[in-house]
């Protein structure tokens, strides 16, 4: 089926989407599958001046799911590397490049934007099912181009597409391409060491 989950993995967070399958299924149940509106999302080939650098960006969720990016000067993207082992006990990270099956490259993006939001624990749940609250607005970092941007985040309904601003208002402009998310919760710690920056996800 178009959304589904297989058996043989052990792990909850399985499920997998087949967009071609999601297409036929909504156009048979009379859905609307047209061009959603982008109003909102702003794009400039010319970066905005900024004095902060950021050749790499590590995200570290939890012991067993933790990446990095880095910035590649050459094709002007960041390129993702995935975890390799668990960090259990006296284990030192370990990466690998993370490789899209579907065309045997690595994943890069022209955008990485990290979300700060709130993550609500669903008291329905008997285990670790929260909701990410991606409504109102929040904290934001915007990197491409190995530059660094802090920003705010804002939407206002479920119908509204996500609008990044600097502290005044006024839109950040990605840069035309891909743009990659990564959403941690607000309890979350970075640091900054030069070029590098490190986000460590922290559960509130």
């Amino acid at each position: 089926p178009p959304l589904c989950k297989d058996g043989d993995i052990a792990d909850y967070n399985n499920y997998f989407l087949d967009t071609g399958g999601v297409s036929t299924y909504l156009d048979w149940a009379n859905r609307d599958n047209s061009r959603q509106d982008l109003t909102g999302m702003f794009f400039s080939v010319d970066p905005p001046f900024t004095h902060d650098t950021a050749g790499r960006i590590a995200i570290r969720n939890s012991y067993r799911a933790y990446n990095y990016w880095q910035y590649d000067p050459s094709s002007g993207r960041y390129l993702r590397w995935q975890e390799t082992v668990d960090l259990v006990g006296d284990i030192q990270p370990d990466y690998a490049a993370h490789i899209d099956n579907l065309n045997g490259q690595q994943i890069a993006t022209d955008n990485l934007v990290v979300l700060l939001v709130r993550y609500i624990h669903n008291p329905q749940s008997t285990g670790e099912m929260y909701v990410v609250d991606l409504y109102n607005s929040g904290q934001a970092f915007i990197f491409r181009d190995g530059r660094a941007y802090d920003a705010r985040w804002r939407r206002t309904g479920f119908d509204s597409l996500l609008s990044l601003t600097d502290a005044g208002g006024s839109p950040i402009p990605l840069k035309p391409g891909t743009v990659f998310y990564q959403v941690i919760g607000i309890s979350s710690t970075w640091a900054v060491n030069g070029g590098e920056w490190s986000f460590e996800f922290i559960m509130p």
